[in-house]
């Protein structure tokens, strides 16, 4: 059985989760707090990196507090949970939602029972670039100078991945796609370069002004870009950001280290959640931590 619910996202509900079921959760693992969130699939073995990172966020906001986290598969499946939790009228129970294009493309359902991230996803929210300057200070005798380089290049590839995702926006309000979001590479996907000082080239850039230009639609999408402005971190997909972030990161760690060899993605991404497990505040933006903490005083209150 399919419906739609406010955020524009089918959903379907799953009745293995009974409002009981989930009602009983905090007594069973006596925690103050259940929370569900999105990020297993069925390759998924053990602790996922989605829980490293909200478990990181509710240590640093609730210090002390005993919260269990629970993993569901995919948004719909935290949404079913969600809708329980209102039907039921359950208490302790928060949902946790990636923001994805809710408040773009669709509504955002305003409710304290359901918590969005600050940015598209998690991912958007946790590669910062003091994230990365930790990252790179482990990789390179140099950092400071090899930070100055990574800003200058990530900061111009922020610049025209959001240009790329606007116009991407503009053309699915209009019924079409300039790219398939998160695919790397191709003809309907975004490349990355590896060589030069910038990861989007003119070039790939000149790829998307083509169509725009060439559409049937160009002055509405024209309108659209020039109206409408959003933060990067809301229109970059989350994944296919985590990927330019690493891939920089690898790339210079091999320009710039001792011996010359690249960090490997795994490698960058268990030192980015080391840094981060050890002092979230650090790593994360002022307006993330700021969203965060009053989205659950919101939920408390």
């Amino acid at each position: 059985m399919f419906n739609t619910n406010e955020s524009g996202r089918t959903k379907t509900r799953n009745f293995s989760r009974t409002a009981g079921g989930i009602n009983s959760q905090g007594k069973f693992y006596k925690s103050e707090l259940v929370v569900y969130i999105e990020g297993k699939n069925q390759q998924s073995v053990g602790l996922v990196y989605d829980e490293h990172y909200y478990r990181t966020i509710f240590n640093y906001l609730m210090k002390g507090a005993n919260i269990k986290i629970k993993v569901l598969g995919s948004c719909l499946d935290v949404l079913d949970v969600y809708y329980k939790v209102l039907d039921g009228g359950i208490n302790n129970t928060l949902s946790i939602i990636d923001r994805d294009y809710d408040g773009i493309l669709f509504s955002k359902i305003k409710d304290s029972k359901l918590m969005y991230t600050y940015g598209y996803s998690w991912e958007n929210d946790f590669w910062t670039k003091d994230l990365c300057l930790k990252i790179i200070s482990l990789l390179v005798p140099n950092p400071n100078e090899v930070f100055i380089e990574f800003h200058k290049i990530i900061s111009l590839a922020e610049k025209r991945l959001s240009a790329a995702h606007q116009a991407n926006i503009s053309f699915i309000y209009n019924g079409g796609n300039l790219f398939l979001l998160g695919k790397k590479g191709g003809d309907d996907g975004i490349s990355i370069s590896n060589s030069g000082k910038t990861l989007i080239t003119k070039k790939e850039m000149s790829k998307f002004i083509k169509l725009i230009k060439n559409s049937p639609y160009r002055k509405d999408i024209i309108r659209h870009m020039e109206d409408v402005k959003y933060l990067p971190c809301r229109l970059i997909q989350g994944h296919y950001w985590e990927y330019v972030i690493t891939n920089l990161i690898s790339v210079l760690s091999k320009k710039h280290s001792i011996s010359r060899t690249s960090a490997q993605h795994s490698t960058i991404k268990n030192i980015a959640f080391t840094q981060f497990s050890s002092d979230a505040e650090a790593c994360l933006s002022k307006e993330a931590i700021a969203h965060y903490q009053n989205s659950l005083n919101d939920f408390l209150h």
